[in-house]
Order: C-alpha cells, then sequence, then structure tokens
C-alpha cells in the first residue's frame, strides 16, 4: 500500500515536471527595417530555444507548411536574440504575411497566419 502511494506521488511530480517544461511560448517578432536594404525579424532568447524557422512572402498571402518567397532559419541565436536577415526591401504600406516555427523543449511550435503592415520612414 505505502509502495502504490510512492509510485503515484512520483508518477505526480514526473507528470508536472513535464507539462510546465511544455508550456512554452513563442516571444512577439519584432520587423525591422535596415539602412541598408532589407530587414530582420527577431525576438528574445528563450530558455530551451533550439531553432527559429521564418518564411513570408510580401504583399501575398502566405499558406501554413509552403516556404513562401522570404524563408530562413538559425539555430543559434545572437547577442541575446533569435535574428534572421533578408535582402528583400519593403515599400510604405508592404504587407508582410508570414508563419514561423520555434523548436524548444523537443518540440514544434508554430505561429500560422501573421500579417505586419510595415510603415517605412520616407
Amino acid at each position: 500500500m505505502r509502495v502504490n502511494r510512492i509510485l503515484s506521488r512520483i508518477l505526480c511530480i514526473v507528470f508536472l515536471i513535464y507539462v510546465v517544461k511544455g508550456s512554452y511560448v513563442i516571444p512577439p517578432l519584432k520587423l525591422e527595417a535596415l539602412k541598408k536594404g532589407g530587414f530582420r525579424v527577431y525576438f528574445p532568447d528563450v530558455p530551451d530555444t533550439a531553432l527559429f524557422a521564418f518564411h513570408a512572402n510580401i504583399n501575398d498571402e502566405i499558406r501554413t507548411q509552403l516556404p513562401g518567397n522570404i524563408n530562413g532559419e538559425t539555430r543559434t541565436p545572437t547577442n541575446g536574440f533569435w535574428i534572421l536577415e533578408f535582402n528583400d526591401k519593403l515599400k510604405q504600406g508592404d504587407v508582410v504575411n508570414y508563419w514561423m516555427n520555434v523548436n524548444a523543449n523537443r518540440r514544434v511550435y508554430r505561429k500560422d497566419s501573421i500579417k505586419i503592415i510595415r510603415l517605412l520612414d520616407e
């Protein structure tokens, strides 16, 4: 009887660790136009993040799981951020349609069908 109680407690603890470790939330993505042309997307590093993949189209819809005209991935944060840079130039009012994957805690987390309207300084 005592062994069953101990095993039940151990299973509860293991389950709680699994649930807490699996509760990752992708940080908000930032988009920034670069002076040299092109743009970058980035978000702050969160412990246990292992990969950041970004897929986008400018002014065209994008379907989840399709790569889009703009895509890239990185497996390493830089100075505390997950950063990707692209040479594609943005114009005033361009709409960046994207989806992204982040691998963390040995799981894949995805944000789908996101739009950013980029208003550039003239």
